[in-house]
């Protein structure tokens, strides 16, 4: 009789301890029984209900839930894809408001068709400090401010004298993008993004090779269509995004200002069409501090 007793306190005890199990449940369906012991920003230490000795730890990042012997229950990540590499996934969504700051570098051309002067290849660059709204999990809304300038050279041909001369050109604008931005990776740490919108250029100054002041050369207001297309990259809980990626921008209106300037007998302004067209690389990097403080900068 008291071998039978015996037996029973080992089975309730067995069971007691089984009930006792946390379970953790894998995002590629994997089932742990275990107990957990620890929990740090980026893992979660367990020991095995078979070998209660070593402590075994794994990322977050591949755990979808725990169920805790209490009953209690901590989501880490959806189900339902297999596919994701736990180090390729994230565990925070890309929403909020975001800051940060743009550059770019490029190339362009001014088109135009006045035969007193020709105009070569420019170069463009300029930064912009950009602020984002998430709308939806994967598109927001981009504004922001910055400096853009442009350089180029050129060669015009005096109309009473017939004589030609270089020089070169630079440009300087305050410049406000209105952009539509769309993000593919809401969950994946690596994605791609594309861009599309206007800027609205307000000219500041201009200046020659002979630091002759052309001001009155120049449109007040240039808008142009921009686009770009690239890679995204973004830290686990989606608080810090890169963006990198090629852009291509043309204007809409003549960037000369149509006034009669005579300088050597030329009319730089009267004729032409005058509108620019760019293309280069840009870098974005753009952060939530909302997610910082929550989440740390894991």
């Amino acid at each position: 009789m008291k071998k039978y007793g015996l037996l029973l306190c080992t089975f309730l005890l067995l069971a007691f301890a089984a009930q006792a199990q946390d379970v953790i449940t894998l995002v590629n369906g994997t089932v742990i029984h275990g107990k957990v012991v620890h929990i740090t920003p980026s893992l979660i230490i367990y020991t095995e209900s078979n070998n209660p000795g070593r402590n075994i730890d794994i990322r977050k990042s591949t755990i979808a839930n725990v169920v805790y012997a209490n009953g209690s229950k901590t989501i880490y990540n959806l189900t339902g894809d297999t596919r994701l590499d736990g180090d390729l996934r994230g565990n925070g969504t890309v929403s909020g408001w975001y800051y940060g700051l743009t550059g770019s570098y490029g190339i362009g051309t001014v088109t135009n068709n006045d035969k007193t002067y020709t105009t070569g290849a420019y170069t463009t660059g300029g930064g912009k400090i950009l602020v984002t709204g998430m709308i939806f999990q994967h598109l927001g809304i981009q504004f922001g401010m910055g400096e853009d300038y442009s350089s180029y050279k050129v060669n015009y041909i005096s109309k009473s004298t017939l004589y030609s001369t270089n020089d070169v050109f630079v440009q300087r604008y305050v410049t406000l993008p209105v952009r539509l931005l769309y993000l593919s990776n809401s969950r994946r740490r690596i994605g791609f993004y594309a861009v599309a919108g206007m800027d609205f250029s307000i000219f500041v100054d201009a200046t020659d090779n002979e630091h002759d002041l052309l001001a009155s050369y120049y449109n007040n207001v240039i808008i142009c269509p921009y686009g770009s297309l690239g890679i995204v990259l973004r830290n686990r809980n989606a608080s810090s995004i890169w963006m990198l990626g090629p852009y291509y921008k043309t204007s809409m209106n003549n960037i000369y200002s149509q006034k009669h300037i005579l300088e050597n007998d030329i009319y730089m302004g009267t004729g032409n069409t005058g509108n620019v067209t760019t293309m280069g690389v840009t870098l974005s990097f753009i952060t939530n501090f909302s997610k910082w403080k929550k989440n740390g900068n894991e």
